[in-house]
């Protein structure tokens, strides 16, 4: 073959697959709305969302609510924590996702379009009040699933959204779950983006928050005001999990429940702190994470998990807080 015909075959192969089959067109690339879709820097690392749909993961979910209702999302609409929705750091919002609960195999469907959860490695997903009730791991705070984006769904959503404008809002007020209700659901498909393997679960899971590694390499350093930073849009609490407790030998029966999130300012974990001690002996309590340190306020000890599960239930119905059973 000569030299010619050589080159030009090279360039034909770059030209129509990429000689290592890595074309983003193998993974469903976003053609509609994508909001906060660029790089941007949360609580000291960048986060670089994907401009596909190509999405399978097994990890922990946690939950987010009272403390983030009524307030804004990425792209303008306030966040409603009985509504279907669920927030990911990296997809393209928005995305439709299937997510499996791994340990009782119910599987719900919500929308993705909001950013976290950004506390606590192993958590994949950050579900709203409503989806992890309907999910099943509303109690427990957490839980182990597996998530995967249904794509022809979130294409198909992405690209009705474009008839509102760059914002992809409905004039009328209709919110993007409703439009995926009304529009969208069950109309095109369920195809669901598998990757060449799931990230295995670990041998244990929590209640003691064991993290579930994911392979990647670290994204590139780069300066903050190249892109969009979201600490504006992060309130004063972060996506909760239960402190690591340190245990002395006369306390490894003891059970305590954590109330609310993780605070930023110690001063608001302690106000929370003077309506708790009302109800049951408690102390604000520090948690370090990465370097950084967070304030969370500690009811009990209790006895046991019963004791401890009915103090549980009586705080959130008087604080109208998420609070956890840890031990």
């Amino acid at each position: 073959m000569q030299p010619t015909a050589v080159l030009s075959l090279l360039v034909l192969c770059l030209a129509l697959s990429g000689c290592g089959g890595n074309n983003i067109g193998h993974k469903h690339p976003v053609t509609g709305i994508c909001k906060s879709c660029k790089p941007y820097f949360v609580r000291g690392s960048w986060h670089h969302p994907q401009a596909h749909y190509h999405y399978d993961e097994i990890g922990l979910a946690s939950w987010y609510g009272p403390g983030f209702h009524g307030k804004p999302k990425p792209y303008g609409e306030l966040f409603n924590q009985h509504s279907m929705t669920a927030a990911h750091k990296t997809l393209p919002l928005p995305t439709i996702v299937l997510v499996t609960n791994l340990e009782t195999g119910k599987t719900i469907k919500v929308l993705v379009d909001d950013r976290g959860p950004f506390v606590y490695e192993g958590r994949i997903i950050d579900l709203s009040m409503g989806s992890a009730k309907a999910l099943g791991c509303y109690n427990k705070g957490i839980g182990k699933v597996r998530v995967q984006a249904l794509v022809e769904e979130s294409k198909a959503l992405s690209s009705y959204l474009t008839r509102y404008g760059p914002s992809g809002r409905d004039p009328s007020g209709r919110t993007w779950w409703e439009i995926y209700e009304q529009e969208i659901d069950g109309r095109h498909g369920d195809e669901v983006a598998s990757g060449p393997s799931p990230i295995p679960p670990p041998e244990a899971i929590p209640p003691k928050a064991q993290s579930v590694a994911t392979p990647a390499s670290p994204p590139p350093t780069l300066p903050a005001k190249l892109a969009p930073s979201l600490d504006n849009l992060l309130k004063d609490t972060a996506p909760y999990a239960p402190a690591k407790q340190k245990k002395s030998a006369s306390a490894t029966t003891q059970t305590y429940v954590q109330v609310g999130g993780d605070f930023v300012q110690r001063k608001n974990a302690e106000a929370l702190l003077e309506s708790v001690i009302l109800h049951y002996p408690a102390k604000v309590i520090e948690i370090h994470l990465k370097g950084q340190k967070f304030y969370a306020v500690q009811a009990g000890p209790f006895p046991d998990q019963k004791t401890a599960q009915e103090a549980l239930k009586k705080l959130d119905e008087k604080s109208q807080l998420h609070s956890i059973v840890t031990g």
